[in-house]
């Protein structure tokens, strides 16, 4: 999913949050893990094709799939039971809890509308399979 409906759904969301909750933590929380997660992408950018930076290859090699691998940090439900559990034992803190929501609303996003291999946003599940972009992703290389 692209960073601006990421950028756009957080924000309705984190509105919603604080209007409900009426906490700017939890809700600040959730903008910054709903769009940061994708800060990930810079990672596979440098790995894939170095430092010298192209937002316009960036932003194609994220979303047609130009990546031979695909490791994506942040991008596993792996992060999401830390999460849940960071945020049980800290008694619900608000500051988690954003962060829990956030993250869950950024991966199911990309989980519906990136159209991966069901279990393409696990880190341990892309590993066995050596982050090979084309076996996490296989619907970005299908001829239309």
């Amino acid at each position: 999913m692209k960073v601006k409906y990421h950028a756009g759904v957080s924000l309705i969301f984190a509105w919603w949050i604080f209007a409900v909750f009426k906490s700017w933590e939890f809700a600040l929380a959730s903008i910054v893990s709903g769009i940061f997660t994708d800060m990930d992408h810079l990672f596979g950018y440098v790995r894939e094709f170095g430092w010298h930076f192209k937002l316009d290859l960036f932003f194609r090699a994220s979303y047609e799939g130009l990546y031979k691998q695909v490791h994506l940090l942040f991008h596993g439900w792996e992060w999401a039971l830390l999460l849940a559990a960071a945020t049980y034992i800290s008694d619900f803190n608000h500051v988690f809890c954003g962060l829990l929501f956030g993250y869950l609303l950024h991966i199911n996003l990309d989980q519906i509308f990136n159209q991966p291999e069901p279990w393409a946003y696990s880190f341990i599940w892309r590993r066995r399979r050596q982050f090979d972009n084309k076996a996490c992703f296989p619907n970005k290389f299908k001829m239309p």
